[in-house]
């Protein structure tokens, strides 16, 4: 139902904003809105039990939360981590300035008057189609700051102004003005593309995935410590119950120190949990249904563990159309550049390229070996990444051979090949080895066969009288 009325509402939004740019603030509304009503009606049309606000929740993909943004890799507020800043051309690849991943921003005004704010569905269905009503062509975050306590107004619900408020500041709606300073969870990284041909197509992007490894040690030996000492809260129900269980033995009890470790027994049930058993006592439907459920709870607690410790972000170059500009999590990471071009609505890109940063500079590799008869990296777009004497390959080998005696911690592992982003900070990476890139010949895709449409039984709308 929600996504339904999403799709719908983008009917009404469209009409209303006529001839609005699909980009950047203007498209990011527009898909809220599209959340929100859809989120409304599926409410009010007896989906209470979705108190998460989350779009697709019935489906087999769900893809936003309107309440906790952060579990679809959305931000909670202007410039937190997955904020898509303002770029000058919309693409397939940059998400057109994110219009898919601020939308969350409005989305969450939406469930902070709700939740907290006290409206009640039918106000709020109101409200928000008045919203849509008052907006013209252009209405960006920073207009409609100032044009929602307006409606709010002419609505009769002015007893919302203080929980509108308070949402609008949590999500700092509106406010582009990069923060004076991040905390220690955050940190800004960003990148100055060469000032060339081959940067001025608006089709690069920046990806980070650092992983706090100090954190996910730690972790785990703290998980380890528990089930040293048989405290099994900090698991899933589903894994405690297995952990717990006690089966009349066959054979005598092994003594203590004889008895298997947590893993066996863990990837012993797990494995048991995922067999299908021919002597079962119910029917085999209930136990494939209860199998799914195990799974489902262990692959929830696992992603929940995981994604405490590793971040995964991409950002596009900005409206000056040369810096990448992103907030991220601290960590170990390889920042890695991906190009990618499309021709209209093709899902097929006519150009790939891609490139790693790595001992303090760019390597930028080839997505096709080269030829046998063809001179090694000599191929568009740069090197051959399994070459044993590419650059990378030869850079990574003298790196090792010139540090392999300093090498004391972990920390002095990881210099090796990884690069270090450390929280309240702000890191600037150098583009050496970017003015190397040479972006290959556009591939031909062809274009695919229109789908044959029948006949319409009425061309033109009724007259009215």
């Amino acid at each position: 139902m929600d996504v339904i009325a999403h799709e719908f509402t983008h009917c009404v939004t469209d009409a209303v904003m006529t001839y609005n740019s699909y980009m950047n603030d203007y498209g990011a509304i527009n898909e809220a809105m599209s959340d929100i009503q859809g989120q409304i009606c599926d409410l009010m049309n007896g989906n209470e039990e979705d108190t998460a606000w989350v779009i697709g929740d019935r489906s087999e993909m769900q893809i936003r939360s309107m309440s906790d943004p952060h579990q679809f890799d959305q931000p909670e507020f202007t410039w937190d981590l997955y904020y898509s800043p303002a770029v000058n051309t919309p693409t397939a690849v940059n998400d057109a300035g994110g219009v898919h991943s601020n939308s969350s921003l409005l989305n969450n005004v939406a469930y902070r008057l709700v939740a907290d704010g006290g409206m009640s569905l039918e106000e709020a269905r109101a409200f928000w189609f008045a919203v849509d009503c008052a907006m013209v062509p252009g209405t960006d975050y920073e207009q409609l700051r100032e044009l929602l306590p307006w409606i709010l107004k002419t609505q009769g619900m002015d007893q919302y102004r203080t929980a509108l408020q308070r949402a609008v500041d949590a999500v700092r709606l509106g406010n582009v003005d990069m923060p004076g300073f991040f905390d220690d969870d955050r940190a800004l990284v960003t990148l100055t593309l060469p000032d060339n041909e081959n940067f001025t197509d608006d089709n690069w992007m920046m990806q980070l995935i650092s992983v706090d490894v100090r954190g996910l040690i730690a972790r785990v030996q703290e998980l380890f410590s528990q089930l040293s000492e048989g405290d099994y809260s900090a698991f899933p129900q589903a894994v405690q119950d297995m952990l717990r269980e006690d089966p009349e033995p066959e054979e005598p009890a092994l003594p203590e120190e004889d008895k298997p470790g947590f893993w066996k027994v863990f990837l012993e049930a797990l494995a048991e949990s995922l067999t299908e058993t021919e002597e079962v006592s119910e029917p085999v439907e209930e136990l494939t249904d209860e199998k799914d459920e195990k799974l489902d709870e262990l692959i929830a607690w696992l992603k929940s563990e995981l994604s405490k410790y590793i971040y995964k972000g991409m950002g596009a170059a900005g409206q000056d159309g040369r810096t990448i500009s992103m907030v991220v999590r601290p960590g170990r990471t390889i920042p890695s550049l991906i190009h990618m071009a499309f021709e209209g609505l093709s899902v097929e890109p006519q150009q790939v390229v891609f490139a790693v940063f790595m001992n303090g500079k760019w390597y930028v590799l080839d997505t096709e070996k080269a030829p046998e008869n063809e001179e090694k990296n000599a191929g568009p777009g740069g090197l051959t990444a399994d070459d044993a004497d590419s650059p990378i390959a030869r850079d990574l080998m003298d790196n090792v051979k010139n540090n392999i005696w300093s090498i004391s911690s972990l920390d002095d592992v990881l210099d090796l090949f990884t690069y270090e982003i450390k929280g309240g900070e702000v890191h600037e990476l150098p583009s050496a080895g970017l003015e190397s890139v040479v972006l290959p010949e556009k591939e031909e895709v062809p274009e695919p066969e229109p789908a044959e449409l029948p006949e319409p039984g009425r061309k033109s709308r009724p007259k009215l009288d």
